[in-house]
């Protein structure tokens, strides 16, 4: 999973998806014309990246995106203090 890699993924879809990518972790959503995450839309997404890249795993952040890294361990926790983009 790198950064060209996601970009292509990314530009292939039909429809606009926010995504940011650094220390080899992924942070994604879909968002609706109001702004709000369209959950359907981001879960599809994450089913086309489980596809792509089966070795990705990850948690759901409160606000509905996505984390995800290769080899990831789950500790049990949805926002999991471990990420990169854990605040």
């Amino acid at each position: 999973m790198t950064k060209s890699k996601l970009s292509t993924f990314f530009s292939n879809l039909s429809f606009q998806v926010d995504w940011a990518y650094s220390r080899k972790e992924l942070e994604f959503s879909v968002n609706d014309e109001s702004g709000d995450v369209d959950y359907d839309k981001t879960e599809e997404v994450l089913n086309l990246l489980h596809k792509t890249f089966p070795n990705i795993g990850g948690f759901r952040t409160g606000y509905g995106a996505w984390v995800l890294s290769p080899g990831y361990k789950s500790k049990g926790d949805w926002n999991d203090p471990s990420s990169a983009h854990h605040y």
